[in-house]
């Protein structure tokens, strides 16, 4: 049976989506209204997705479950390159056109991410310690391309402006995510596969979808010519690209290398709860992004410092809440991750800081700067987190990444006086 707790954050991130969906309001507010509620519920599904996974299998199913999911998703965001990113520019300067260049390009991102997987993302994930069969390796080869047209499509959208679109696919998404895995236990049929493939069906419908729109939106699918082009105009933007994919999700694989499967599981149990407060930045980013590709927006003002206060109070918020809260939706087996919850509330409101000045950063092309600071997060992290984890664990670990979210807050102070002072 679903909690009532779980009952309460799925309608929560929906009774969101839907103020998105219906309220008319100015064209700024509208925009964040719409990406909070794709945000919310994406967000939302995982988390439901994330808290009936982890209470009905076991951990070390539950753990390789979320080792496979966080590399495809890496994986994803690495065939990409920096064209999610550069369909930002292109389409702001050449308008459907550019959303032309973008599709063709994502041709061959198709093709970058499928070499990836095989060569690098099914070795490291041998040596995070998930077994390598036929169905996991085929597992993560089409999450990882699913997702990669999901990323690709949906940052054209919101390129276009088409935030109500997004809106619209994410809700079905998300409660088909919940509904799959409740028939799949009532069944007795709920086991890391099953649930692996439930998240690739879903994933590729949702894929499909916001392709067909985005299609739509630019009149054409591209030409053949234009797709090498394209993809090597957005190289540029893939160390930052890549930087900040790496900070967001391979903490769990390098946890995995120094520990097991159900230590991970410990951690992403009080990590997934960190997602909540920062919705609002990564909504906000959507608009910061446009913002900053359309010269809108220099350097964070009270829109962005407004969306910071906000998910500073979420945090606040949650943290009291967590001594209650984790074992009241994870179950009191998971009461380790309380601890792990709370540390990753302050290390969620330093990572909006920096979500807010990259996303600015990135629209207007600043590529260095933002490669040169994540590559600083990602170097503390590869060095921390194992060695954190090594010694406490699942909440070292967490304690590593909030030395990782102080540095990245700080690089990118450092770097602003610099930019101004130069």
């Amino acid at each position: 049976m679903v909690s009532l707790a779980e009952l309460i954050l799925l309608m929560g991130a929906l009774g969101v989506q839907g103020l998105g969906m219906a309220l008319p309001m100015p064209r700024l507010m509208g925009q964040l209204l719409h990406a909070l509620a794709s945000q919310s519920g994406q967000a939302g599904g995982q988390v439901v997705f994330a808290l009936l996974t982890t209470r009905w299998l076991p951990p070390q199913q539950r753990g390789s479950l979320i080792l496979v999911l966080a590399l495809a998703s890496t994986l994803a965001v690495v065939g990409n390159g920096g064209l999610g990113i550069e369909a930002r520019r292109l389409i702001a300067d050449e308008g459907a056109e550019g959303g032309n260049k973008v599709l063709a390009g994502g041709r061959v991102a198709a093709l970058v991410c499928l070499s990836v997987t095989v060569i690098v993302g099914l070795p490291v994930l041998a040596f995070a310690g998930v077994p390598i069969t036929p169905v996991t390796a085929l597992l993560l080869v089409l999450i990882s391309q699913s997702q990669a047209s999901l990323y690709l499509s949906r940052s054209g959208l919101y390129a276009l402006d088409r935030f109500g679109v997004v809106t619209w696919t994410t809700g079905p998404a998300s409660v088909l995510q919940i509904v799959g895995v409740l028939v799949l236990q009532g069944m007795g049929l709920l086991s890391f596969v099953s649930a692996a493939v439930l998240w690739l069906a879903i994933s590729a419908a949702n894929a499909l979808i916001l392709l067909i729109a985005f299609r739509k939106a630019t009149g054409s699918t591209g030409s053949r010519s234009s797709a090498w082009d394209a993809y090597r105009k957005s190289l540029p933007a893939m160390p930052g690209v890549l930087g900040q994919s790496y900070v967001n999700g391979a903490d769990r694989m390098l946890l995995g290398f120094v520990s097991d499967p159900a230590t991970v599981a410990v951690y992403g149990a009080g990590r997934s709860l960190a997602t909540l407060p920062m919705l609002v930045s990564n909504a906000a980013s959507q608009i910061s992004l446009n913002r900053g590709a359309r010269d809108l927006g220099r350097s964070m003002g009270r829109f962005e410092s407004a969306s910071i206060i906000l998910s500073a109070a979420m945090c606040l918020v949650l943290a009291l809440l967590a001594p209650w809260l984790v074992p009241w939706l994870f179950g009191q087996q998971y009461s380790s991750a309380v601890v792990v919850t709370q540390i990753f509330m302050g290390t969620a409101f330093l990572m909006t800081i920096q979500v807010l000045q990259r996303a600015l950063s990135q629209g207007q092309g600043q590529h260095r700067r933002v490669g040169r600071n994540l590559l600083i997060g990602a170097v503390t992290m590869t060095v921390l987190v194992p060695l954190f984890g090594a010694w406490e664990g699942a909440a070292g670990a967490a304690w590593a990444m909030l030395v990782v979210a102080a540095v990245l807050a700080g690089s990118w102070a450092v770097s602003g006086r610099r930019e101004v002072g130069g």
